[in-house]
């Protein structure tokens, strides 16, 4: 913390209602972190994850159908991410081999201040080592058997700031990658590197003029819980109607589908969705293309699937 925040001269408080609005329910505990000195701050919140009602709102993915923040791995075997959108926000679940069913969420929050503007990679970095830390020693005090990854060093750059063109894409996208995205006017992807730990992937596609023209997201353990089965902002989802695998909507230009995941993941959640250059939730795609866009969603989640040793996977 001492790291992260820049200064010696820091104090804790137990806090429930600062930056986590979503009440207590099955809330563990929750404080923040200040350096008095400069106002910097890091909030902490634990959930259990069968009580945790939405946790994918702590990582900002509640919305998959408008531009996000791309989620970066921690890497190191955590299965962990970090987003950057407006903030920096950490999300880990350790599953707990000692509890059936059962797994332990870490959650983290500071605002951009906490970032260098001339290295706000480091930044990041120290933020993702803080997670981290916080999640390893939750699982010891809260007893909660599990498997934690090695020292986080640094993460990945915020994909935002670095759009490639496809042609170089290696990582979240380059399954994508391989399809004839110059006939949909397609030229450049915001990616982050490809981690089977991860719980959250994503990839942008863009068009020439550099706009997001698609999102395509993967989910995995309790993230893609709260989407799927408890997120009534979820578009996709209530379009379609619950208890449904996989569809896919023409008009607005979306589409889902669902694996089996291992070891506590259990339903692995994969999204495709056409943006909009406006507030409006109409996408700014007017001709259909259907065909692609099942492709598209195939092709990222049975790389995603795979990666995370996922199966059965349905797609529309």
């Amino acid at each position: 913390m001492r790291s992260a925040l820049g200064d010696d001269h820091v104090r804790a408080e137990s806090d429930t209602t600062r930056y986590f609005p979503d009440g207590e329910d099955g809330r563990i505990t929750n404080c923040y972190v200040e350096d008095p000195d400069n106002g910097k701050t890091i909030t902490v919140d634990l959930h259990w994850s069968s009580e945790a009602e939405r946790t994918a709102s702590a990582i900002k993915h509640q919305f998959l159908t408008t531009v996000g923040g791309p989620a970066v791995p921690m890497g190191r075997g955590w299965p962990g991410t970090v987003v950057s959108d407006e903030g920096l926000y950490g999300g880990v679940e350790l599953g707990c081999r000692d509890k059936k069913g059962e797994s332990l969420l870490v959650s983290t929050f500071a605002f951009d201040d906490l970032l260098d503007p001339e290295n706000p990679d480091e930044g990041r970095g120290a933020f993702a080592r803080v997670t981290s830390g916080i999640a390893k020693n939750a699982a010891e005090k809260y007893d909660c058997d599990t498997q934690t990854g090695g020292d986080v060093k640094k993460i990945a750059p915020n994909p935002l700031r670095n759009p490639i063109p496809i042609t170089q894409a290696e990582g979240t996208c380059s399954a994508v990658a391989k399809l004839d995205l110059k006939r949909r006017n397609l030229e450049s992807v915001t990616e982050a590197p490809a981690d089977p730990t991860s719980p959250a992937e994503d990839c942008y596609l863009r068009n020439a003029e550099g706009d997001p023209v698609y999102r395509l997201t993967a989910l995995y353990g309790s993230f893609a819980k709260s989407v799927r089965y408890k997120s009534s902002s979820f578009e996709l989802h209530d379009s379609l109607g619950a208890g449904e695998d996989s569809g896919a909507d023409a008009k607005t230009h979306r589409a889902y589908g669902n694996a089996r995941c291992p070891g506590g993941l259990d339903t692995g959640l994969y999204t495709l969705s056409g943006l909009s250059r406006s507030t409006q939730n109409e996408p700014s795609l007017k001709v259909p293309d259907p065909a692609f866009e099942r492709a598209a969603l195939k092709a990222f989640a049975q790389q995603s699937a795979k990666r995370h040793g996922c199966t059965g996977l349905q797609t529309p």
